[in-house]
């Protein structure tokens, strides 16, 4: 089997990454690629496949155009040049492999700002990407904000108020915050199977062989371990996306109500290409013609739920993030080691 095989089912294509933006399409072929001009509604339907995870976060198990066509209803052969026209305009990054961060019993919080925005300060920016755990810094219009990951609740409010300082922040709105279980409630994962998460996060595929030499087992291990974590879900693609779709807005919509008056909300709401389920809220990211033209439609929509819009207008997904990942699953499992 090919690489990404060792994972994901057999039609994966074992270099997605290069060849959406090398150019080869993903039947082995090249095109031309077209300009994105607005989002259409199958545009929508696969950014929403990719990004919106059943779990709290944008993760999906779906690495092949077969799979992904079948979730949207449409031909391989038409969801292919629009995944790639995505991808040319940044819309769509590529997928890499991740350990869920709430399935890891990671402490996780989404956090606005006001203040001047650290994008317009390369110095700042820089900085705050340091900062470890940080997984994206976002530019909501006159706001920013972080996303921010912890080994533990402690460490997470002390990485938020110093991404805050970093950034000359002035009033800070929690969009939400979920502490780490106790680590009885940790993931029953063995050192080599924590080991084989830190070799393989943030890669774009997994290399069984390497990994049996690196560890010391049998190529067969390997594979039952990347089986068993992709199981149980803990083994995840995490999809990005940085740009704001052409000619189009992208606003970040909280909402809070009882179960069914958000289940309305978002049936109404045409647009939405990204969700986060909470235990007591609903996030969605939705694009539109403006920023104006989606809040009235939020608004309309929001019967018996309270919402709050903000326009989306950047994000930077922190290279570094990956590295501090590996270094904690590694930490994990020298921690397990030494209690045996």
């Amino acid at each position: 089997m090919g690489r990404a095989n060792l994972v994901w089912r057999a039609d994966t294509p074992p270099r997605l990454v290069a060849k959406l933006h090398n150019g080869p399409t993903l039947m082995g072929g090249r095109e031309r690629f077209r300009a994105l001009p607005s989002l259409t509604d199958l545009d929508v339907a696969i950014l929403r496949a990719c990004f919106s995870g059943d779990a709290s976060f944008y993760a999906k198990d779906l690495a092949s155009t077969s799979a992904l066509a079948a979730r949207v209803g449409a031909h391989r052969n038409t969801v292919g040049p629009r995944m790639r026209a995505l991808a040319k305009a940044r819309v769509l990054l590529p997928w890499r492999l991740d350990a869920d961060a709430a399935a890891m019993g990671l402490a996780r919080a989404r956090v606005v700002f006001s203040g001047p925005s650290p994008f317009r300060d390369e110095a700042a920016l820089r900085s705050i990407l340091k900062v470890d755990g940080v997984k994206a810094v976002n530019e909501y219009g006159p706001e920013w904000g972080v996303v921010v990951h912890a080994e533990d609740d402690a460490r997470l409010q002390a990485r938020i108020e110093l991404a805050g300082e970093i950034g000359g922040a002035g009033a800070k709105h929690v969009c939400y915050q979920i502490g780490a279980p106790p680590p009885k409630r940790w993931p029953r994962l063995s050192p080599r199977e924590l080991r084989v998460l830190a070799a393989i996060v943030g890669e774009e595929d997994a290399d069984a062989a390497r990994l049996a030499a690196d560890l010391k087992v049998s190529e067969r291990t390997i594979r039952r371990d990347l089986d068993r974590l992709t199981r149980a879900r803990i083994l995840v693609l995490h999809y990005g996306g940085e740009a704001t779709p052409p000619r189009q807005a992208l606003a970040y919509v909280e909402a809070r109500g009882d179960p069914a008056a958000l289940a309305r909300l978002e049936a109404a709401l045409p647009g939405v290409v990204m969700r986060n389920a909470l235990p007591d809220a609903l996030h969605l990211f939705l694009v539109g013609p403006s920023h104006e033209a989606i809040s009235k439609r939020v608004a309309e929509a929001s019967r018996g739920a309270a919402t709050l819009v903000r326009p989306w207008t950047r994000r930077h997904l922190n290279p570094a993030y990956f590295a501090w990942h590996k270094a904690m699953l590694e930490r994990r499992a020298d921690l397990i080691e030494s209690i045996r």
